[in-house]
């Protein structure tokens, strides 16, 4: 009864309505994958002859009810999305991606992406139920059907295309998590596509920029590429002038540190300590350090800055300490 199920399905013409256009789903080829997604799930990786030992994944494993999702919606998918059923077209959309079903994926999300419809072009607010609304956060259609599409972009190597819809998704189809953990894991998920954009169109200037801004100290893609941008002379050079132009801003307040009870007990101070920023100049751009780990009663300084940087694999591994002496980097076209 399944074979003949997915036989009917094979035959239906699919369409969505895009400014005025109709955009044709053929669906000869939408549930090819669909009776093997489980037995063979799909994970992309990032081609390592391109990128640079990156262990960034792309995983598009298919969640358990995909294939019964997608089975009993065809008449949303045939139809395209309405005031009622806009969801759970969105939701059909990254159902086809997991079961690596990118042309299907592909059209749905262009579908939602172009849509002037007033159920895609609003962002939703999402509450957290508390006064301060700590875990709030909001969501848009477009922002998800961009990122979708960007990540389709990165698996067909349209490396240009794919940066384009992430450009929407971060700075157009802006959301906002109202929590450290949620915008954390956002901003995380756009700085690892950015960097495979970039990567991806050598646009080397770009991706030391993009990984500058975060902890840098500890990032080993960030070291491959200054390993293969610069020479060993190079980047000795552009370190000690690193660490002689570390300047630091002290913070005019002092930072405490509890301990939570769990037993209802008030919770108890552990220490106490005034923190600061530090910043220098690394490889002709301004930087700020990552910041550094206090002791109770401690007072940052132009020295703890200096030895947080010294003992870090960024610091070791580019000035060569136990390792061989490199050739000459090569240099970006860009």
């Amino acid at each position: 009864m399944k074979k003949y199920s997915l036989l009917i399905l094979l035959f239906v013409s699919l369409v969505c309505s895009v400014r005025g256009q109709i955009v044709s789903i053929n669906a000869d080829s939408l549930f090819a994958n669909l009776t093997k997604i489980y037995t063979s799930p799909v994970v992309y990786r990032i081609d390592p002859s391109v990128f640079s030992n990156r262990s960034y994944v792309i995983d598009r494993s298919p969640y358990e009810g995909d294939t019964l999702l997608i089975k009993k919606n065809k008449y949303v998918i045939q139809n395209g999305p309405d005031q009622k059923n806009h969801e759970l077209y969105a939701d059909l959309a990254a159902a086809f991606w997991r079961a690596g079903n990118n042309k299907a994926a592909k059209k749905m999300a262009l579908c939602i992406e172009r849509s002037r419809d007033s159920f895609y072009t609003g962002t939703l607010f999402h509450s957290a139920g508390n006064v301060y609304e700590y875990g709030s956060f909001t969501s848009n259609f477009k922002n998800e059907a961009s990122l979708l599409l960007c990540k389709i972009g990165i698996e067909e190597k349209q490396y240009r295309q794919a940066l384009d819809y992430l450009i929407k998704a971060d700075k157009v189809y802006k959301i906002k998590y109202n929590c450290g953990t949620g915008h954390r894991w956002y901003m995380d998920e756009l700085r690892n596509l950015y960097a495979v954009c970039y990567e991806g169109l050598g646009f080397t200037n770009k991706l030391i920029d993009l990984y500058f801004q975060s902890d840098f100290l500890n990032n080993e893609d960030c070291i491959a590429v200054l390993l293969k941008k610069f020479s060993l002379a190079e980047r000795r050079r552009y370190l000690q002038l690193a660490l002689d132009n570390i300047t630091i801003v002290k913070d005019e307040w002092e930072s405490l540190t509890y301990m939570a009870s769990a037993s209802g007990e008030p919770d108890s101070l552990t220490s106490r300590y005034t923190n600061g920023t530090g910043n220098t100049v690394l490889f002709h751009r301004k930087v700020t350090l990552p910041s550094v780990r206090l002791k109770n009663g401690e007072t940052i300084t132009r020295r703890h800055f200096t030895e947080a940087f010294t003992r870090s694999l960024f610091y070791r591994r580019l000035m060569g300490i136990n390792e061989k002496e490199d050739s000459p980097g090569e240099e970006s076209s860009l």
